[in-house]
């Protein structure tokens, strides 16, 4: 996946660190979950404004390691979110947390698809 949509996605969102997914991948691997999001990532990267791309991107992150990518998920999201004030999204991702964190404090794409689906249809 990387190998094929990688420059469209660094070109889609040039400040995200790819790195860092690439090494979430290959530790844990990619569920259909995920998968979705970065396709959505790459269905993204066609829009005019900049933005989508990295949100999505930014909630895999987030499933993986909230507390590492609390931070960064909030403002991508913020981006996008237009209507949505920030301590409203914070609020959002920390009911993630509480509700959805499995014992390695892992959330699943399973259980951020309500975000997702925001993420990809707000207006731009």
């Amino acid at each position: 996946f990387f190998g094929t949509c990688g420059d469209i996605l660094k070109q889609a969102a040039p400040d995200f660190d790819f790195d860092e997914l690439q090494r979430e991948a290959a530790a844990n691997g990619i569920g259909l979950a995920k998968m979705r999001f970065l396709v959505n990532a790459v269905v993204a990267s066609g829009d005019a404004q900049p933005g989508r791309s990295t949100a999505m991107l930014c909630l895999v992150l987030f499933s993986a390691d909230h507390e590492k990518h609390f931070e960064q998920c909030q403002e991508a999201l913020r981006v996008v979110l237009k209507r949505c004030q920030a301590e409203t999204i914070r609020t959002m991702l920390q009911e993630k947390v509480d509700t959805c964190a499995d014992s390695n404090g892992r959330v699943s794409c399973m259980d951020l698809q309500d975000i997702a689906k925001r993420v990809m249809t707000e207006p731009m």
